[in-house]
């Protein structure tokens, strides 16, 4: 339901990534993918499916929407099936 102010009953699932003078470095000497998360939670970064867990424990959301709703987890098979499988009950 709208009420034209927005959606009611709906939870944003969404990550921040800031990006300092170490992650810029980085960034701009060519490091990859894996390097750069890492570096990102050692400094406390929290992705997409992070968040999303959190929200299914706290009962804000299901494993099945969010399936439903989010891009796999990075390493994950793209089946939303596959991804319920892998989230917690």
């Amino acid at each position: 339901r709208c009420d034209r102010s927005g959606w009611q009953g709906r939870v944003c699932v969404a990550e921040t990534l800031r990006v300092d003078a170490g992650l810029a470095e980085r960034i701009a000497a060519g490091a990859g993918l894996r390097q750069l998360e890492a570096y990102a939670r050692g400094r406390g970064f929290a992705g997409l499916w992070d968040h999303a867990r959190e929200l299914i424990a706290a009962g804000q959301t299901t494993r099945e929407e969010c399936a439903r709703a989010l891009p796999p987890p990075p390493g994950e098979p793209d089946s939303p099936s596959a991804v319920q499988q892998e989230l917690p009950t």
